[in-house]
């Protein structure tokens, strides 16, 4: 999803964790390259988040961060969240409640 010309929206499912995080990666990667770099990562589907998962983000951050941009996250998943707030991650990466916060 779009939520304008220079915004892509990443909307991983499930686990972002050892066995998802390369595929993440990969996606970041055509995105970039696609001269996309503001990033939202949505987190409503993400059932499971570990210690790859939030080096994927930081991944993110750093490729994305080395072409100018800027990536955001959205999040009401508690245990997503959770880790977030553990890792600091929250304090590198902006957590939106909603899109509108994106613009």
């Amino acid at each position: 999803m779009t939520v304008d010309a220079d915004i892509a929206v990443l909307r991983p499912a499930g686990r972002l964790d050892m066995l998802t995080e390369t595929d993440f990666r990969d996606r970041v990667n055509e995105v970039v390259a696609d001269g996309r770099v503001q990033i939202i990562v949505d987190f409503t589907s993400v059932t499971f988040l570990d210690s790859r998962g939030v080096a994927a983000l930081l991944y993110a951050r750093k490729a994305v961060h080395a072409e100018g941009g800027e990536v955001r996250l959205r999040s009401r998943n508690e245990q997503a969240r959770l880790v977030l707030r553990l890792t600091n991650l929250d304090r590198v990466l902006p957590v939106l409640e909603d899109y509108s916060a994106a613009a």
